[in-house]
């Protein structure tokens, strides 16, 4: 009888771990689907850090009860390492110090709640002594704003407004241009021609588009956590995912319209993109660039490196990519500062040896 119990309870539990396992892969799989024309499968990547949770807990308790079955959730995460990889990276070793320049990109919510906290943002950003700023949400009362402008202006930096997004830069700007592309709001990617020294590098800022959750809304988004199984709940969740799913598409597009508008930068320029994405590493915005770009986080970031400071929203959206004429010296999630409702991104980066 005892052994019947146990072979019923191993099958039971064997059976779970495969369905985890399973829905695992289909988030990692949902990367490759175009959400411009499946939206809704962008909600299907949110669930990745559950289900990969959800796998591990499965290893103790096949270490203790059926060691031979702690195969299953090994070989099946293994199966999607790399995107295990793009969500928390494992990086060893210190940040390299000769690098040539040195990016923040920051979601600054208005200048600090509009401007509330202006002067902190700016004493943030002199003291961080980058090169250039890629500053997201950057607009705010006039005051502060005139203050934001004159200080780095004073200090030899020029400045190029786009709808809410701000480059600050130590270089000479070339050109600007806005990239076309479907908003709801006015997000999407500029692009800015700098010159460093003797060379023309192409930089990308960008802010894409925003899920839009009101107060009310996320806080129907905490209920949903607590209780899924309620009626009420259940009619709040499909209402969520439609508005996930919308933004999703949003964003499907203004990343095809960036990576568009990548295929004309000339062959060997360096190259870079800073943007809050809204999105996971594990959603279709951030693969799709992925694959064409190197992430900079994923390259010497280490741990998960929340960017977002909501509560119950523990995610990294802020993201900074780079071209192969890049190395990656450093990558960190600065915490230091919480004057906005992100914290900023910071990144250096060397020209490889022609």
């Amino acid at each position: 009888m005892r052994g019947g119990v146990q072979s019923f309870l191993t099958s039971l539990f064997l059976g779970a771990n495969l369905v985890t396992l399973v829905l695992l892969w289909a988030c990692c799989a949902s990367t490759w689907v175009n959400q411009v024309y499946h939206p809704n499968i962008g909600v299907v990547g949110l669930l990745f850090p559950a289900l990969l949770l959800l796998n591990l807990l499965f290893v103790p308790f096949w270490l203790v009860f059926k060691f031979r079955m702690l195969v299953v959730p090994l070989l099946g995460m293994a199966l999607c390492g790399t995107f295990i990889l793009d969500y928390c990276p494992i990086n060893w070793g210190e940040a390299e110090e000769d690098a040539d320049v040195t990016i923040v990109s920051w979601n600054t919510f208005s200048l600090g709640d509009n401007g509330k906290n202006g002067k902190a943002v700016v004493d943030y950003l002199q003291e961080s002594g980058a090169d250039i700023f890629c500053l997201q949400e950057s607009l705010c009362n006039s005051e502060v704003q005139q203050m934001f402008y004159k200080t780095f202006t004073d200090e030899g930096y020029q400045i190029y407004y786009d709808e809410a997004c701000v480059l600050v830069s130590r270089y000479p700007v070339l050109s600007s241009k806005r990239i076309d592309a479907p908003s709801y709001a006015r997000n999407g990617v500029s692009a800015y021609e700098l010159l460093m020294g003797e060379d023309t590098i192409t930089v990308f800022n960008g802010h894409l588009e925003c899920n839009r959750l009101t107060v009310a809304e996320k806080s129907d988004y905490e209920d949903v956590l607590r209780s899924p199984e309620s009626t009420k709940i259940k009619g709040e969740a499909r209402y969520l995912a439609g508005r996930l799913a919308r933004a999703a598409g949003y964003r499907a597009c203004q990343v095809q319209a960036f990576l568009t508008y990548l295929d004309s930068v000339p062959e060997g320029r360096p190259t870079f993109f800073c943007a809050d994405f809204n999105d996971t590493p594990i959603s279709y915005a951030y693969q799709q660039v992925k694959r064409r770009m190197n992430c900079a986080y994923r390259a010497k970031g280490k741990g998960i490196g929340l960017t977002y400071r909501e509560r119950h929203f523990p995610i990294r959206i802020d993201h900074v990519f780079f071209s192969d004429e890049w190395e990656c010296c450093e990558a960190r999630v600065d915490r230091s500062i919480d004057v906005s409702d992100h914290f900023p991104v910071v990144v250096k980066l060397k020209k490889r040896s022609k």
